[in-house]
């Protein structure tokens, strides 16, 4: 439209600009040294995204070619310069002092997430072994026909605990309280009160 051309000039005075920066960069300190600076090498890939992200809606408008749209995308990579130029620039110590608070505590979140995808495997196997392949039990089946209806119950009760990938997934849900208690917990837990415990054992770990 014709409220995006200024943006999209303004694009290309921006590639113009960072282009005759590395240029002049590499006239300065000669080939050699600079692109034995690894940073350097960064600031070159963050130009040919800028160079891509910018060309390709003009591309794709001239030639009417769709399903581009997505690529554009590609622009968030430029926010890494933005990280760069704020590591140099004082005032936003604090800021930088987070990042690198964020990055240091990146290891014990990974550990953390492989502890719960355990947990939720170890669950899984429990579930699918006592409650998928119990689906035509008549205590399951007159729990889940009472919730879901007299067609479809035993339907969903092989769809949520059928496999061990199913209640994963089933499990999962549950740990984001999205009405997991009417459409999950409570056709088990009408089949077998005794799931009760289970499930409040897993929304504890």
């Amino acid at each position: 439209s014709d409220r995006l051309v200024p943006w999209g000039i303004l694009d290309i005075c921006f590639c113009v600009f960072f282009t005759v920066e590395i240029l002049l960069r590499v006239g300065t300190y000669g080939v050699q040294i600079y692109f034995c600076n690894v940073n350097n090498w960064g600031d070159i890939g963050l130009l040919i995204v800028v160079i891509v992200d910018t060309s390709l809606p003009l591309f794709a408008s001239s030639r009417g070619v769709p399903g581009l749209r997505p690529l554009t995308l590609l622009r968030i990579v430029r926010l890494m310069k933005f990280i760069r130029v704020l590591r140099v620039v004082s005032v936003f110590k604090e800021l930088n002092l987070i990042i690198l608070g964020l990055f240091a505590s990146f290891k014990a979140l990974v550990w953390s997430g492989a502890m719960m995808l355990i947990v939720n495997f170890v669950a899984a196997m429990v579930m699918t072994i006592l409650v998928g392949q119990e689906c035509s039990d008549p205590k399951f089946i007159r729990s889940y026909e009472a919730q879901y209806g007299p067609y479809i119950g035993v339907e969903t009760c092989v769809k949520q605990f059928g496999s061990v990938p199913k209640a994963m997934f089933t499990l999962y849900l549950v740990t984001t309280l999205d009405d997991w208690g009417q459409k999950i917990a409570r056709p088990v837990i009408d089949g077998n009160p005794y799931f009760m415990l289970i499930f409040v054992l897993y929304q504890l770990l």
